[in-house]
């Protein structure tokens, strides 16, 4: 018998990630090859709602007790509605590590790709898929903790960037706030966040927890632009847990003559941003 967790579940950047726990709760009867076998991890995930891009899973990170140089072959993937990691054990050729009864391992961590940062994950244990057993071909019944709910800390209702008074200027607003600590911006002259500046050094502090909806300004007086370049801007939040939450970007066009923004939302002018 066997406990298995899904822990740690959180976003960072565009990215969703969780671990997946084991904590063999009796010794699999034997003196030796106490070990993980072959198993099939298999969970469920808001597939119709597009939440995590199809076929974007994959390992972060395998654990010594799992480490290809002991036998394993571990692999990540996503078919039909399902997720899953398959972890096959050598048996011909290796014994396994020994796993020890009551301790509970990090065996593995996985990272998916983020669609809909709007929607939740619903990563759940799929257990009439999921089967185990140890390296003695001993089937495992296991017992299943844990899921991949996350609660994102902010409700972001707008996000734009306007050429004001020669100064990029970004304006958003949050509809309700958890846990967050604060912002950092990032900037590119091309759409790939992989290669932004970071152009805070500071943390831009948030509002904590509130349901409250509140205003954010921020300009850009560092960029030293030319007329015609393109930048892009992301705001990225960090919760007390330190989990960092990116959003969509923005983008700003150097022009010659500014031109006031406007919310989106209400067509309301919002004047004065810089003031």
């Amino acid at each position: 018998t066997a406990d298995l967790y899904i822990e740690s579940a959180h976003i960072s950047g565009n990215y969703f990630i969780w671990e997946l726990h084991l904590k063999p709760t009796d010794d699999w009867g034997a003196s030796n090859r106490k070990a993980l076998g072959d198993c099939s991890w298999y969970f469920d995930y808001n597939y119709d709602n597009n939440a995590l891009a199809f076929g974007s899973a994959e390992l972060l990170y395998e654990a010594p007790e799992v480490d290809p140089t002991e036998g394993y072959t571990n692999t990540a993937g996503t078919v039909g509605i399902k997720v899953y990691v398959d972890t096959h054990l050598n048996a011909d050729n290796y014994d396994g590590v020994n796993l020890t009864q009551g301790v509970k391992y990090h065996l593995y961590t996985v990272r998916m790709t983020i669609t809909d940062p709007s929607v939740e994950s619903d990563l759940y244990w799929d257990q009439v898929n999921s089967a185990w057993w140890n390296a003695r071909f001993q089937l495992i019944t296991p017992t299943y903790y844990g899921n991949g709910d996350v609660t994102l800390p902010v409700e972001l209702s707008i996000f734009t960037a306007q050429y004001l008074n020669n100064v990029p200027t970004l304006y958003w607003v949050t509809q309700s706030e958890t846990d967050n600590l604060g912002w950092f911006i990032y900037r590119n002259t091309e759409e790939d966040f992989t290669t932004a500046e970071r152009i805070t050094d500071y943390l831009i502090e948030g509002y904590g927890t509130t349901s409250e909806p509140h205003h954010y300004i921020y300009e850009d007086v560092e960029l030293d632009g030319i007329q015609g370049e393109t930048d892009w801007y992301w705001i990225e939040s960090v919760d007390l847990g330190g989990a960092f939450h990116r959003y969509e970007p923005a983008i700003v066009i150097i022009q010659g003559t500014p031109e006031p923004l406007r919310d989106t939302y209400n067509t309301e002018t919002i004047w004065a941003l810089s003031e």
